[in-house]
C-alpha cells in the first residue's frame, strides 16, 4: 500500500474566513488564467493509504501550484506529476513523496 494525497478542484478551494469578494476574485482569476478546470494538492490531512489495484493512471487532469494571496492575482504553474483516479469513488490522487510539497 502507498500513501496518496487527494486532489482538490481549484474552483472548490477556499480558506476559512474568506469574504464573498475574495471568493469572487479567486474564481474570476481562475477563469482569466484558464485554469478553472484544474486541480491542486489537498493538504497533508488528505493523505490516504490506498492499494495500487484501486487506482488507474489518468492523463487528462491538470494539477497546479500557485503563488499569490487574496490581495493580488495568483500566478498558476502546472505541475508535471502523475495523477491517479480511484476506480470506485472517482476521486483523483497523486503519490505522496518527500518532495511533493516543494515548489
Amino acid at each position: 500500500m502507498t500513501n496518496y494525497i487527494k486532489l482538490v478542484k481549484l474552483v472548490d478551494y477556499s480558506e476559512v474566513g474568506e469574504s464573498q469578494e475574495q471568493t469572487q476574485r479567486w474564481l474570476e482569476n481562475l477563469k482569466v488564467t484558464g485554469v478553472e478546470h484544474g486541480y491542486m494538492l489537498g493538504d497533508e490531512t488528505t493523505s490516504t493509504e490506498i492499494s495500487e489495484d484501486e487506482l488507474e493512471q489518468v492523463e487528462d487532469i491538470a494539477v497546479f501550484d500557485f503563488i499569490g494571496s487574496w490581495y493580488e492575482d495568483e500566478r498558476f504553474y502546472q505541475r508535471d506529476i502523475e495523477v491517479f483516479k480511484h476506480k470506485v469513488s472517482g476521486e483523483y490522487f497523486v503519490v505522496e513523496t518527500e518532495d511533493l510539497w516543494e515548489f
